[in-house]
Formats: C-alpha cells, sequence, structure tokens
C-alpha cells in the first residue's frame, strides 16, 4: 500500500499532477505486467487557505484524472484524502486512517502491513 502525499498549496490541478505523474510513473516501473493492482491512496496537503468549493473541486478533479491515467494499474480506492489543519478535525485524518487500518485486514499475507496504522 502507498500512501501519496502531493502539495495542493497553489490549487492547482496540474500542480498535484506532476507530482503524482513522478511518483506513480515510479512505482509502475517496478511492476510486472499481469499482476493485481497496486493500492495506494492519495493524501492533498496544504489546502487550508482555499475556500471549501475550489478544495473539493481540486480533490475531485486530481482523483478523476489520477484514475484515467494510471486506474490500469493501480486502485486508488473511492476519494483523495486532505488535510486542512484549520479544522479542529484535520480534514480527513481519521479517514484516512481508518482506510489504512481497514486495508491492513484484507492485505495478502504475504504483504502484511505495518501495524502502526
Amino acid at each position: 500500500v502507498y500512501v501519496l502525499v502531493v502539495n495542493g498549496r497553489a490549487g492547482k490541478v496540474t500542480r498535484c499532477m506532476q507530482q503524482l505523474c513522478r511518483w506513480l510513473s515510479l512505482i509502475r516501473s517496478g511492476v510486472r505486467d499481469g499482476g493485481s493492482k497496486v493500492v495506494a491512496r492519495i493524501v492533498v496537503t496544504h489546502t487550508d487557505k482555499l475556500l471549501s468549493d475550489h478544495r473539493l473541486a481540486l480533490l475531485r478533479e486530481v482523483f478523476k484524472r489520477t484514475c484515467v491515467q494510471f486506474g490500469e494499474h493501480f486502485d486508488f480506492g473511492s476519494q483523495c484524502y486532505v488535510t486542512t489543519y484549520d479544522q479542529e478535525d484535520g480534514g480527513d485524518v481519521d479517514e484516512l486512517r481508518e482506510e489504512l487500518t481497514r486495508l491492513r485486514t484484507v492485505a495478502p499475507s504475504n504483504r502484511p502491513l505495518p501495524a502502526s496504522y
């Protein structure tokens, strides 16, 4: 399981995609064709200064483009996660923790995840 963290401070989909493309291409280069999809989750950080509508649009578009471009080889789950430290709950921190805990319970035994999740 990969947790890919990208900086969304600029609020630009292209900047987030540049970061994701670099990491996903690198991961993809080490994966054999015909194997199962690589499980990855996307976290967009530094969005605190964006208006909530802009933040939501950014997350949706980054997720959509990432799935279109890399979905053949990766399982990205159902959403991008966001950290919003200007909010008391920190954004999707708890949801991400729950998702990683869930993934730990369904991971193949030959690929265990760290217990620290």
